[in-house]
């Protein structure tokens, strides 16, 4: 981009006076990626961050090639420039670029401190994204040690939502693990056994062969609930303990985070634009703690397949208030074409797509990737090995992938997959905004 056209986009984003005038101003500077657009962003982000658009100037900020930015997020925290709920979102994106300080490092533990008081939780608007992006922090700084108590005591507070508590056993897990498999079983009977949490840890089982997890896999399959103990029969062929323990072979678990960070805070653009939006007037992608359990990943086919049975399932939960579209099953079907988004089903994202398309709102019949992801990830599903099976795979580029058995590989790759889509969508609804800001 030339001198006069970026001095023509800082003009207009000065003068901008609506909500669209600015989502487009600004996807223009993401896609230039220029470090130049860097300091007019921030006096944006400063002028409008009480608005409805200010989570945009952030993650605008976020796509810009500029080194220093870590350093400009840091000055935003230091001078008390920052909206409340952007806090974690801000510590996220310094991790990002590798960048800690000392207010960062207070506010993220001032976080940790407060996050189940009741007016906090309404002062910041917290949620399990919100959770993700301060541990975020804290793991990448090699800080999170330092909280292993207040993460112990947290997982047990029965004021943390069900989606935050997830997050907070992942991380747990990220440091000392075999110390945090050992206060489990210590605290099995008295805190953890027939809880949620119970099915939340039998869930992260699947991703540890040692011999303390080992043990609590079994204290759970012999006094836990049916529903954790199947978890963990599904795939009791991982246990087989060998009879040569040195050639047993520990295996490498992959984290998803910044995947599912990047994801979540998309959905939270979408829900802010569509809530806003008089044709929507609603978030149309409802917090959900199923998102977290994407979070780890390792080289096992039966894990990969129920990983891909989980994200269907995700990119599933929308508000139901996308089936009040007001058209006949005759029109829906001719719309939406429902048979052709995957035998799972996956009903609520159609009825998003009729639901849009009923609001003369123009989506492609790929409906920005949705509908290419949700087949491919039904062929999966299905163990569907049939010539169109592997068109499909061809066709998005990851045939030889899935017949080397990458299966962590192919799980990171539906996740980046699921995120452009939500780009995409994303993208699209800034150019239908159209309100004035607030």
């Amino acid at each position: 981009m030339n001198t006069e056209d970026a001095s023509k986009l800082i003009s207009e984003l000065y003068n901008a006076e609506t909500r669209r005038e600015i989502s487009d101003i600004l996807e223009y500077m993401e896609e230039s990626g220029s470090g130049v657009f860097v300091y007019p962003i921030l006096d944006g982000y400063k002028k409008y961050k009480h608005s409805s658009v200010g989570y945009s100037f952030i993650w605008s900020l976020a796509q810009l090639d500029y080194p220093d930015l870590g350093q400009r997020l840091n000055e935003l925290l230091e001078n008390y420039e920052v909206q409340k709920e952007h806090i974690p979102m801000m510590l996220f994106f310094m991790a990002e670029r590798k960048f800690f300080s000392d207010i960062g490092s207070r506010m993220a533990a001032m976080y940790l401190d407060y996050c189940t008081d009741p007016e906090f939780q309404e002062d910041f608007n917290l949620n399990g994204l919100a959770m993700e992006c301060v541990l975020d922090y804290l793991h990448k700084g090699n800080l999170l040690l330092d909280s292993e108590g207040k993460l112990r005591e947290l997982i047990f507070d029965g004021n943390l939502s069900e989606s935050e508590r997830v997050v907070v056993l992942s991380y747990l897990l990220e440091i000392r693990q075999g110390e945090q498999m050992n206060f489990f079983i210590e605290n099995y009977f008295s805190k953890i056994q027939k809880t949620e949490l119970e099915k939340n840890i039998a869930q992260k089982l699947l991703f540890y062969k040692t011999d303390s997890a080992k043990k609590l896999k079994k204290l759970i399959m012999e006094n836990g609930l049916d529903d954790s103990a199947e978890i963990l029969r599904r795939y009791e062929k991982n246990d087989i303990v060998l009879k040569d323990k040195e050639k047993e072979k520990e295996e490498i678990v992959y984290s998803n985070m910044d995947s599912l960070i990047k994801i979540g805070i998309l959905r939270e653009q979408i829900n802010d634009k569509t809530l806003s939006d008089p044709r929507f007037g609603f978030k149309i992608f409802p917090e959900t703690e199923l998102l977290v359990h994407q979070s780890q990943s390792i080289d096992d086919k039966e894990i990969f397949f129920d990983l891909c049975k989980g994200l269907l399932e995700v990119i599933d939960v929308i508000d139901p208030q996308v089936k009040n579209h007001k058209l006949n099953p005759e029109e829906v079907a001719q719309i939406s074409d429902e048979a052709s988004w995957g035998k799972e089903g996956m009903a609520a994202l159609a009825q998003l797509f009729s639901f849009m398309s009923s609001k003369e709102i123009a989506v492609s019949y790929n409906f920005y990737g949705f509908r290419e992801l949700s087949q491919a990830l039904n062929d999966i599903v299905e163990h569907s090995e049939k010539d169109d099976f592997w068109k499909r795979l061809k066709r998005l580029g990851i045939e030889q992938m899935y017949r080397e058995k990458k299966w962590h590989k192919l799980h990171n790759f539906f996740l980046n997959y699921y995120a452009q889509t939500l780009e995409n969508m994303n993208r699209c609804l800034n150019q239908l905004a159209s309100q004035d800001l607030d």
